[in-house]
């Protein structure tokens, strides 16, 4: 394999990170957090998406030869273009965005900031999703998002909270903590999918939200259970300890 596409990197540092749509509450994309593994996860959301069609790739746009490097992931996995979304920046050079778009995949933007009006001057194109990070003035950023994408993720979200404000601000998903950590490898993924809860008739953001919080409320009452039968156990254990002693001595 020649310099230019270096070998697919192991699996502990194939980290990938989801994005959850927040009226599903299921992964619509898993992001690549190290872009000198595209190759790998490309072999690897060919494989994912044997069973989950709609869960797509998001990566960053490769330093070095970054046209070359994404169509070569595209082909060495077979997948469509449609399938994978490139996170661009302003710092990409006008023939780069040009040359990604023609491509057929999907462009990321991060916004607010320069980047997301500089992208469209330079490429002549929206992107297809715009993130935002969490935090203040997430409704004015998020309306700004939505004037040119047709997918707005709220990033950095880690709590039930912060999940209810990128709702109610019009986001379409987010990626944070509270969502999910970075899944390392194929088999992490895979699990990952498999486990995923579906919703149970939520209409809106808002009733998805409390099902969250209902959800949660289930899991701290059962983990308090847990412990107390835990707790009982230990307390059952003492005497047989106390009367081994004096027959041991």
């Amino acid at each position: 394999m020649s310099a230019r596409h270096p070998a697919p990197t192991t699996p502990d540092r194939l980290r990938l990170l989801p994005i959850v749509e927040l009226l599903s509450g299921r992964t619509v994309d898993l992001e690549l957090l190290d872009a000198d593994a595209l190759d790998e996860a490309a072999a690897c959301a060919g494989v994912w998406r044997r069973v989950w069609p709609d869960v797509g790739l998001v990566v960053p746009l490769p330093a070095a030869d970054p046209v070359d490097r994404v169509r070569h992931a595209l082909e060495g996995a077979g997948l469509e273009a449609s399938a994978l979304a490139v996170e661009v920046s302003a710092a990409s050079t006008p023939e780069a965005l040009s040359a990604v778009e023609a491509l057929g995949v999907r462009m990321v933007v991060r916004a607010p900031g320069a980047d997301l009006d500089e992208v469209r001057r330079r490429c002549g194109a929206d992107p297809a999703i715009v993130k935002v990070s969490s935090g203040a003035d997430l409704g004015s950023a998020v309306a700004a998002a939505r004037r040119v994408a047709e997918h707005v993720v709220v990033t950095g979200v880690g709590s039930i909270v912060e999940v209810s404000d990128a709702g109610q601000a019009g986001a379409d998903a987010a990626q944070g903590a509270y969502l999910g950590a970075p899944l390392e490898g194929l088999d992490a993924v895979l699990a990952h999918l498999a486990e995923e809860v579906p919703v149970t008739g939520a209409e809106t953001v808002v009733d998805r939200v409390a099902e969250l919080e209902a959800r949660a409320v289930q899991v701290e009452a059962l983990v308090g259970e847990l412990s107390d039968v835990e707790g009982r156990g230990a307390g059952r254990a003492a005497p047989r300890s106390g009367r081994t002693g004096p027959r041991d001595a």
